[in-house]
């Protein structure tokens, strides 16, 4: 029984070290997913800048609370479009002030945009190169990374429709 117990000791000790390091590895950005699983690259300042990051925020917030089924742009973050860099904060509070009622009561596109505020750097990332490929494929000549940056296009439009819908789904929201 001893030998069990010591033995059964000696294993949780083990997995909590495992537990431990993988831990340390994912805070410092060195974790690799087990096998059978693709790695992504990770997002930093250099492949996204915080810049690009804080535009993307707004840019989406302002497609979301967009009808684009009814093509009404109505941007809640109309100076990005100037040159305007607001901080991630300071997008959900907006968000939340303009539809200041009880959140049960909100819009769906409210609580869809009030989600995408608070996106981490890689799922924005994500949805930044996938508007620029959509505009790619659409037309090889034209210059998608200016593009994917103007208001209203229909084409990054639909991009963030299609995620308001899905965000819109979630029984969480």
């Amino acid at each position: 029984m001893k030998n069990k117990a010591r033995a059964q000791t000696k294993r949780r000790q083990a997995a909590a070290q495992k537990t431990k390091q993988r831990a340390e590895k994912i805070r410092q950005g060195k974790h690799q997913p087990t096998k059978g699983k693709r790695a992504l690259p990770p997002v930093t300042t250099e492949t996204f800048t915080d810049a690009a990051f804080k535009f993307w925020l707004a840019h989406g917030a302002n497609y979301i609370l967009s009808s684009y089924t009814d093509g009404t742009w109505t941007p809640l973050f109309p100076t990005i479009y100037e040159g305007a860099c607001l901080e991630p904060d300071f997008l959900a509070r907006t968000v939340m002030s303009k539809f200041n009622a009880d959140p049960a009561a909100w819009p769906p596109e409210a609580k869809a945009a009030l989600a995408w505020t608070v996106q981490d750097r890689a799922s924005v990332y994500i949805y930044q190169r996938e508007a620029t490929r959509r505009l790619r494929s659409n037309d090889p000549a034209c210059n998608h990374d200016e593009l994917c940056l103007q208001p209203h296009n229909p084409i990054v439009w639909q991009l963030f429709d299609f995620l308001r819908q899905k965000l819109l789904q979630r029984k969480v929201i």
